[in-house]
């Protein structure tokens, strides 16, 4: 997902902000993401426990989010 928004023309940044994401960006990435991720269903941790770390893509796109570098709307265009 984040090679196609390089593709694009999207600036990423892999600073971490260490900011914990707010209620409304974590039910986007569920919706958003994991559901569409193939370990979702069975092999996700954090998709079975939420005190299980989430993995890099989840943070990443969580980041992105937060700091408005991506909307929900650049995540479903890049189907």
């Amino acid at each position: 997902m984040v090679e196609r928004m390089i593709l694009h023309g999207k600036k990423i940044s892999f600073e971490r902000s260490g900011k914990a994401f707010g209620a409304e960006t974590a039910d986007a990435l569920e919706e958003a993401l994991c559901r569409s991720c193939p370990f979702f269903a069975y092999d996700c941790d954090f998709a079975v426990n939420k005190e299980a770390p989430p993995c890099g893509g989840y943070l990443l796109i969580g980041q992105l989010l937060e700091s408005r570098t991506v909307s929900l709307d650049d995540l479903g265009d890049m189907d």
